[in-house]
């Protein structure tokens, strides 16, 4: 039975392969404008980024001492002809606009190296950077195990709430860092994405022939994945098939959406158990295309979003931020480590550990295999879905 409106369809048919989409390197076409910054995920990690501040351990949580950075970052096509000002209050709204007005006066937020003004107009080419007193987010102190390990690869078990590599306010709370500081991995290249609430199977090359080979299945969709989720209500039995394309929003804002001139998509899910106490089924999820959120926007798209989706599950409760004691009062903290910048934002206005609830969503990576090089890799099933009873993953 198919319904054409919204988009899926019931059976009790196996999933059939989809066919291939055309595959473009867009890497190629913008190398020459990339600069030798941050981008820490295609070569070795640095000793002197690595000494840049150390862990410390509360409440469960792995936080990193607050440490001085100097981010530099190429001019996006998006950001040409505003002003500086406009350019990093619209693009990190995270702080008051006279918070990056000051930083400019001061010299703390260069253009080209060079010290501008808030109406300096951003070109083709520039190179902007900021040197922050950065304070990065606690993650789970959570031990990442390794499933497999060869002399091409590293496959993981992603703890929840860890990003893969360095994006937006985490770098030494990242897997590649935190492999690479406590286990001497340096050189490890993730060979596909999982986003930082996910948990689950993550697979690394440690070198490029092994990479390119991987990607290649994966860029190809000759891989088979397979996820867990809880979502809620009592998901449809049988075979559910979701074929709604998938749009990127602008980045800024962190959302993608269901949309006719959207890119191709495809997933199916199957009910596992269904809990009537809490009112949410667990679901294993196929997904055949790998677009951005595509797992979490097509559960939306039914009506049983992920339980815990901070983004696309409507009903969920976000908790407000609340003041607590000074970084330097947590217990375990050593505070002759700590720098007490008067100018830096989260150094005047600290923040209380994030909830549980918080650092991690119900979606984990259960599996990932190939079959034309006879590889697969399992991760254990979640602590969250031990609340269900009864179910079979075969």
């Amino acid at each position: 039975v198919s319904t054409q409106s919204t988009g899926f369809s019931v059976s009790v048919m196996s999933c059939p392969q989809t066919r291939k989409r055309k595959i473009t390197d867009n890497q190629t076409k913008n190398k020459k404008r990339k600069i030798n910054s941050q981008k820490t995920v295609t070569g070795a990690i640095p000793e002197t980024s690595l000494a840049e501040t150390s862990y410390f351990f509360s409440n469960g949580l792995r936080h990193v001492v607050p440490y001085y950075f100097n981010f530099k970052i190429n001019a996006k096509r998006r950001w040409l002809k505003k002003t500086l000002l406009e350019m990093w209050s619209e693009e990190y709204p995270t702080q008051p606009k006279e918070y990056y007005r000051e930083c400019i006066s001061k010299g703390i937020i260069r253009l080209n190296d060079k010290i501008a003004t808030d109406q300096s107009i951003i070109e083709e080419g520039d190179i902007l950077s900021h040197r922050t007193h950065r304070h990065e987010p606690p993650v789970v102190d959570q031990v990442i195990r390794i499933i497999k390990e060869t002399e091409d690869l590293l496959v993981i078990d992603k703890p929840a709430s860890i990003p893969v590599h360095p994006t937006g306010r985490y770098r030494h709370n990242s897997i590649t860092f935190i492999l690479a500081k406590e286990r001497g991995y340096q050189s490890l290249h993730p060979l596909h994405r999982l986003d930082r609430l996910t948990s689950g199977v993550l697979i690394f090359a440690k070198n490029s022939k092994s990479s390119n080979k991987i990607q290649r299945a994966i860029a190809n969709e000759q891989t088979e994945k397979e996820y867990l989720a809880m979502v809620d209500g009592d998901f449809p039995s049988g075979t559910i098939r979701v074929d709604q394309p998938i749009k990127v929003v602008p980045p800024v804002l962190g959302k993608n959406c269901i949309s006719p001139d959207g890119k191709s998509s495809l997933t199916f899910f199957e009910k596992l158990a269904y809990n009537p106490s809490t009112c949410t089924s667990l679901v294993k999820c196929f997904p055949k295309t790998g677009r951005t959120h595509q797992i979490r926007l097509h559960l939306s798209h039914l009506g049983h979003p992920i339980h815990n989706d901070p983004l696309y599950n409507v009903n969920r409760f976000k908790p407000k931020k609340t003041n607590l004691i000074a970084t330097s009062e947590i217990a375990g903290f050593d505070c002759r480590e700590f720098i007490k910048e008067p100018n830096c934002f989260d150094c005047q206005n600290p923040w209380a550990d994030p909830e549980p609830c918080d650092l991690h969503m119900c979606l984990h990576a259960l599996s990932m295999a190939c079959s034309s090089q006879s590889w697969k890799y399992c991760s254990e099933i979640p602590v969250w879905a031990n609340s269900f009873e009864g179910f079979n993953l075969n």
